[in-house]
């Protein structure tokens, strides 16, 4: 492990009510920042608990994976979004990495997001190359890298091509955070899909860090994801959206728009 104090990567981990199982999460995360620290610098824990019941808090306070300079906060916001934001001010790492702690990570996950940001600008957006669904149902799939064939300019309008998962520097969190939603009360939903939406429009290039996994738990019960589903949420209105609405109010068809 390099010794130099300043963490290069945050990974920030939000809580809610996970409870035990946000123990095996974090003990995924902390194998794979083990292996990422023999060769690419500090990586910091940046534990968001968000209204988080005594149990979920119980395991991150008690975590023998937790180290005195991990970073722990508790908010009172009850919506991810905000959460996030939250983790990203705490935190002072070069690099950022979102994470929801009922999920688990490939052992170098950290290591392929802070290989393919090497030598990058401050425009890249990194995902999971995979991402395999387990639960509920069990599936696995290829994210979409943007600039190959497969990414569609006009799809973020009705698809999220990208889990909440995601790397940037720090500084791209900062300039463009996410939006609460409170989704109960507003009928607006998918914090990580408008954010994708946002920087998308503001001509940030979403890619994959090739060869890292990201295991998505679909739960049955107690999903933010699947209530806004249930409630048949609206995603909110966003930068992509206004400016497909100036593309197509202009009179350009989406058959011969560019």
């Amino acid at each position: 492990m390099k010794t130099n104090d300043a963490p290069v990567l945050s990974a920030i981990i939000t809580l809610h009510r996970e409870g035990r199982l946000a123990h095996t999460s974090i003990m995924s995360f902390a194998a794979a920042r083990e292996i990422t620290e023999r060769t690419h610098g500090k990586i910091e824990f940046v534990f968001v608990l968000d209204r988080a019941d005594a149990i979920t808090r119980g395991v991150v306070m008690a975590h023998p994976a937790r180290r005195p300079d991990d970073i722990v906060i508790e908010v009172d916001h009850g919506d991810p979004g905000e959460g996030r934001n939250a983790g990203i001010a705490a935190s002072r790492g070069e690099f950022a990495c979102i994470l929801d702690a009922d999920d688990l990570v490939s052992s170098k996950y950290f290591s392929c997001h802070l290989d393919a940001h090497s030598g990058r600008g401050e425009d890249i957006i990194l995902h999971p190359e995979i991402v395999v669904c387990f639960g509920m149902y069990n599936t696995f799939g290829w994210q979409v890298h943007q600039p190959g064939n497969f990414f569609d300019k006009h799809g973020l309008f009705s698809v999220n091509p990208w889990i909440s998962a995601a790397s940037a520097r720090r500084s791209v969190f900062e300039s463009t955070p996410y939006v609460s939603h409170h989704t109960q009360a507003t009928g607006f939903g998918y914090e990580d899909w408008h954010w994708n939406c946002e920087t998308y429009a503001r001509g940030l290039i979403h890619e994959l860090a090739w060869g890292s996994a990201y295991f998505y738990r679909r739960k049955h019960w107690g999903s933010r994801n699947e209530s806004a589903h249930g409630q048949r949420a609206l995603i909110s209105p966003s930068a992509y959206f206004e400016a497909l609405h100036d593309h197509y109010g202009a009179g350009i068809r989406p058959e011969t728009a560019e």
